[in-house]
């Protein structure tokens, strides 16, 4: 009797034993558990959030608005891969800058100027078929640059730079890559821009 016994209790406490360690394994289980994951790359290692450009020895971006820019225009140029951005500060042509180039170099630079004519100029497109936009532009050693933005009917949209010359001959169009146009959505600064001078070169120029 007591061989038979012996073996029986052993197989009890086993049963015992483990139902006591899937108990446990079950109470481990709802306990919730501290994530791991990392900050993303670039962003602050105690808030998460994004750190500015410049942060970790990384260079800024060379044609990015300032702090208290706002972006009126931007995009990339598709021939190129070159950039152009349009930034102001203000509501007024004469705090307004223009930068082309790279993120690493700036190429050309414009400044707007409160001396004598405004540097910058707004003009207004129009073109049969429920068709028109804007062009922003000035002057640089007797060259027209005009950043344009064209939309309408049968989903026309096309935007770029054109390069006008003293005689007003258009003389290049560096096309924006599609879908890389940025413009303000500001409506104050719009409604600003509009009281900008227009240019009578770019509105001969047929954009």
């Amino acid at each position: 009797m007591d061989r038979f016994f012996r073996p029986l209790s052993v197989a009890c406490l086993a049963v015992v034993l483990s139902a006591c360690s899937q108990t446990s394994t079950s109470q481990t289980d709802a306990t919730p558990q501290v994530s791991s994951a990392q900050p993303a790359h670039g962003s602050d290692p105690v808030s998460g959030t994004p750190r500015a450009n410049g942060a970790e020895g990384k260079p800024a971006d060379a044609l990015a608005c300032a702090e208290g820019e706002e972006l009126l225009f931007g995009c990339t140029i598709a021939s190129s891969g070159k950039s152009v951005t349009l930034c102001s500060t203000a509501r007024t042509a004469a705090a307004t800058r223009y930068r082309f180039g790279t993120s690493s170099r700036v190429e050309l630079e414009q400044v707007g100027s409160t001396a004598g004519t405004p540097t910058f100029s707004r003009t207004p497109l129009m073109f049969a078929g429920d068709t028109g936009g804007y062009a922003y532009s000035f002057q640089h050693e007797g060259t027209t640059y005009a950043l344009y933005s064209v939309s309408g009917r049968d989903d026309i949209a096309r935007a770029g730079i054109a390069v006008i010359n003293a005689e007003g001959k258009k003389v290049a169009d560096l096309k924006c890559e599609p879908d890389s146009l940025r413009e303000t959505e500001s409506l104050d600064m719009l409604r600003a821009t509009q009281q900008w001078p227009s240019d009578p070169k770019v509105d001969r120029a047929s954009l």
